[in-house]
């Protein structure tokens, strides 16, 4: 049964947002936004605007620096129960699913779940390098699919990142976590074979001393080519430009070599890394 909003506002903050697309069609592109409801980036592949029916996905927190989440809110239609879960496909390939709990909200339907980099890196990795999504909501054994457009999500999500402080800490300077200098990375990592990850889900890259790098992205254990330019930077990040572009900080963690994004897109935590010779 639909729950039909006529003439009703849309208090949500979700659709306080810039909503794009048109009944039962795509959204445009992801937005970022920031009002006095909360800060994120979010996509809404149905908006009605006769009925104020809608359907968002988002990355988001309630103020800056406060803890992530990601949401699902919608007004229209109701669900048969839980246990809610959205699973994410990105570009045809499965990226990880979200166990959604449901929110008391007058009027409307929320699903959330907190953001673990731990649990959902790979779900927010996925959706900022991709070309498009499915979107997969189940409950009680029903399903219900939105295809949405990932045109804007790297900068939008990159900004809802930042904003909420999504990523993990790194680990302190002199606490067994300090980052590699730059000429470390030059004598420990270039012309080495570095993976991080499980033999499923993972990535494989060796940096070549001339400024290019050759990887390999696996999902679902099929790899993906990931090549391009890349560059060690005076603070011993490595900056790399290829499908997408992004830089990752290399540090030492319980006699590990651990790596994370370190840029304005992402402070994720990847994992330790595994090094061997060529």
């Amino acid at each position: 049964m639909m729950r039909v909003l006529l003439g009703r506002p849309l208090r949500s903050l979700l659709v306080i947002a810039t909503l794009a697309g048109a009944p039962g069609a795509w959204a445009q592109s992801w937005e970022s936004y920031e009002t006095a409801q909360g800060v994120g980036a979010s996509i809404c592949p149905v908006r009605d605007d006769e009925t104020a029916n809608y359907w968002c996905f988002a990355l988001m927190c309630s103020a800056r620096g406060e803890a992530a989440r990601f949401v699902v809110q919608f007004a229209g239609g109701e669900l048969a129960g839980g246990p809610y879960g959205l699973d994410v496909f990105v570009d045809g390939d499965p990226v990880g699913r979200l166990a959604l709990a449901e929110q008391p909200v007058e009027g409307i339907t929320r699903l959330e779940v907190p953001f673990d980099p731990a649990a959902h890196g790979d779900v927010l990795e996925g959706l900022r390098r991709g070309d498009a999504a499915i979107l997969k909501l189940t409950h009680a054994g029903q399903a219900i699919f939105h295809g949405v457009t990932l045109r804007g999500s790297s900068r939008a999500l990159g900004f809802a990142t930042e904003a909420c402080g999504a990523g993990a800490p790194l680990p302190a300077s002199g606490s067994g976590g300090a980052g590699l200098s730059a000429a470390e990375v030059r004598a420990e990592l270039l012309g080495r074979r570095l993976y991080w990850g499980d033999d499923l889900n993972g990535v494989g890259t060796i940096y070549q001393p001339g400024g290019r790098f050759e990887g390999i992205m696996m999902n679902d254990g099929r790899g993906r080519a990931n090549n391009g330019n890349y560059e060690v930077m005076a603070d011993g990040r490595i900056c790399w430009q290829g499908h997408v572009s992004g830089c990752f900080r290399f540090y030492r963690r319980d006699g590990e070599i651990w790596v994370r994004r370190d840029d304005d897109r992402s402070q994720a935590e990847l994992g330790a890394v595994q090094i061997t010779p060529l």
